[in-house]
């Protein structure tokens, strides 16, 4: 699971509505509550095909879902959030975090490629 911390700023207000549109379970003051405290803002169980929830539910496929969260993640740096990732316990960088994206759908494609 890759969960994101976001340091407190003054433009913390400012992320929120990027947040909701990714998750609208989050309310706003759960948010910001999760900002100021220091604890994960978000998280993600980067999925595999084998997750077909996702599609189902969300009208997605896997890759596609998982890219929503790597973008998200670009467009609060590029508001100016400071950023701490963990996957597993360790902290990772948002390329760390794309390319383990990537290897989810190589791995994904090849096996469609070679079943069984």
């Amino acid at each position: 699971m890759a969960e994101v911390f976001i340091a407190k700023d003054a433009s913390t207000v400012k992320y929120i509505p990027e947040i909701r549109r990714f998750d609208s379970s989050l309310s706003i003051g759960e948010i910001k509550s999760r900002i100021e405290n220091g604890t994960a803002v978000f998280s993600k169980e980067l999925i595999t095909s084998e997750d077909l929830y996702y599609e189902d539910v969300y009208g997605t496929d896997e890759y596609t879902r998982n890219m929503m969260f790597f973008s998200l993640i670009e467009r609060l740096i590029g508001m100016g959030a400071e950023l701490k990732i963990t996957e597993e316990g360790r902290e990772i960088t948002p390329d760390e975090l794309k390319r383990e994206i990537m290897r989810i759908k190589e791995i994904s494609d090849e096996t469609e490629m070679f079943p069984d």
